[in-house]
């Protein structure tokens, strides 16, 4: 054998046994993160580092482990040897070790990385960390992530946005904001839930929404501020949602009287008063005796109200005749030309040209 295979071959015995200390290295650390056994890795070089197949680092691990004793020692050791670089470290899909502590729901660890980073929830090219915790149902780290990512949340994909509010809901985390959102619409707080994002959601057993709350509680310049941020959301669709027995907001406003909140709504949508599965609006002003909401829910309904059916109109015409909306001095005269209506009657209210 010539010397420069004897050479070679001592490189490669080289390369080898370098390989074989670094598996080792490797290995040492995975088990000391595993196990949050810092002492037995605390004295080595680069502690931070790829340690597995899947691109993991020793933080990766760590986090994964729940091991916050670790992870703080660690951190420790990071600040000065590119610590910014070091928390942006992702695996093979992306995900950082702040997705890691995410899934454990350990606020302690996820404080610690924040610390030093207060940018991390909003890099990553993986499973971003608020909807890991929230898939999860860390309620306390949905909290935090939230408060460090709503501005960058706004941003995201419609898409997106709609699959972290459905996943919240299915994991009831939204039941602190719901609670939060329904007090606020109650008293017409509007300036402690201005800057949530997705205001307008159900928050009742019932599925009633913020706007049925703010327009039942007759707070109208909270109706009026919600509106205008329904401008840019889907419109028609948030002002058309109904509860569970198939009533918009505009019902609920109907049966307050308040016109104000009613004329907001159908700037948006007039044919909102037509729209509905469960008690008619017109219908609940008038059982209600609000004669100003129904001649301005009549005057947007009157060519529909012509296509309801027979008992419907009937319902109506009692209802607005026992509430004394067609006038007192009218009300013996409406129910002496009720008993004929049927036959050949069209009855007209002089005073406000009703048509039923």
């Amino acid at each position: 054998m010539d010397d420069d295979s004897v050479q070679l071959q001592n490189y490669l015995a080289d390369d080898e046994k370098f390989h074989i200390l670094q598996e080792c290295a490797r290995g040492k650390l995975y088990l000391a993160a595993l196990n949050g056994d810092w002492n037995s890795v605390k004295d080595m070089t680069g502690i931070q580092r790829i340690i597995t197949k899947k691109k993991e680092t020793t933080l990766h691990i760590a986090a994964a482990a729940n091991q916050e004793k670790f992870v703080r020692n660690l951190l420790r050791t990071m600040i000065y040897n590119n610590p910014y670089e070091n928390l942006t470290a992702v695996n093979e899909i992306g995900n950082t070790a702040l997705t890691y502590a995410a899934a454990t729901g350990n606020v302690n660890i996820a404080m610690a990385m924040l610390e030093i980073n207060s940018d991390l929830p909003n890099l990553h090219s993986g499973v971003k960390p608020l909807c890991m915790a929230a898939s999860l149902g860390h309620r306390k780290m949905v909290q935090l992530l939230y408060s460090r990512t709503k501005e960058v949340v706004r941003e995201w994909k419609e898409d997106e946005q709609d699959d972290l509010f459905i996943t919240c809901i299915e994991g009831d985390l939204y039941e602190c904001a719901r609670g939060k959102l329904y007090l606020a619409a109650l008293n017409g707080d509007w300036n402690s839930v201005k800057d949530m994002t997705g205001i307008q959601r159900i928050i009742t057993k019932k599925k009633e929404t913020t706007l049925h709350i703010a327009a039942a509680a007759n707070q109208e310049k909270f109706v009026r501020n919600l509106l205008r941020t329904m401008i840019y959301n889907n419109p028609y669709e948030n002002l058309t949602a109904v509860n569970e027995i198939g009533n918009t907001a505009l019902t609920y406003a109907a049966a307050t009287g308040n016109v104000n909140i009613a004329m907001a709504m159908l700037e948006i949508n007039s044919d909102l008063p037509n729209l509905h599965s469960g008690v008619k609006p017109l219908c609940m002003a008038a059982s209600l005796g609000h004669r100003k909401m129904v001649q301005l829910l009549y005057s947007r309904t009157k060519e529909v109200v012509r296509e309801w059916k027979e008992d419907e109109q009937d319902d109506l015409f009692i209802t607005c005749i026992e509430g004394d909306l067609y006038g007192k001095q009218k009300k013996l005269y409406c129910f002496l030309l009720f008993s004929f209506w049927r036959g050949s009657f069209e009855i007209r209210n002089i005073n406000h040209g009703l048509n039923i």
